[in-house]
């Protein structure tokens, strides 16, 4: 049983270092490729994120500065919208914040209902974006006020 178990556990930390030489970018046995495979890498990598990323997205960014309060599974918490589409906004907030993909917010924006969204992407400690879960007229009208507001 001791010998079974110390197999499972070799094959495991053996997956864990193959893993992590991937994400380094790392061929089988730690061995660092050319200069110029990693960086053909890298850079069609980056292309393959950045063409499924536009792909995602269904409605146009527009680049907007407001203040907002966001409810969280952590609490209140101020920040500051960066941009908003039909879809969602991409949001600043004033301290870092531990959030992770799918956890619901509730935006608080003056002068505003309140806007119920999921997060989609978390970036650094404190950039975020959430997908409104709102319907699209209602969303059009919250950007339309919000970009028409003196």
């Amino acid at each position: 049983m001791g010998i079974a178990y110390r197999k499972e556990s070799d094959q495991f930390a053996e997956a864990v270092e193959r893993a992590k030489q991937e994400k380094l970018g790392l061929w089988p046995g730690g061995i660092r490729p050319p200069m110029g495979v990693a960086h053909k890498t890298l850079k069609a990598s980056k292309a393959n994120r950045m063409s499924e990323s536009d792909n995602r997205r269904q409605h146009e960014r527009i680049p907007i500065t407001r203040l907002v309060e966001m409810t969280t599974l952590e609490g209140m918490q101020d920040g500051e919208i960066t941009n908003i589409s039909l879809g969602g906004a991409a949001i600043v907030s004033r301290k870092p914040l531990e959030i992770e993909l799918g956890e619901p917010v509730e935006l608080r924006i003056e002068n505003f209902e309140k806007i119920q969204g999921r997060v989609v992407r978390a970036g650094s400690e404190s950039d975020f974006a959430i997908a409104f879960d709102i319907n699209e007229s209602d969303a059009r009208q919250i950007v339309d006020d919000l970009i028409n507001e003196n």
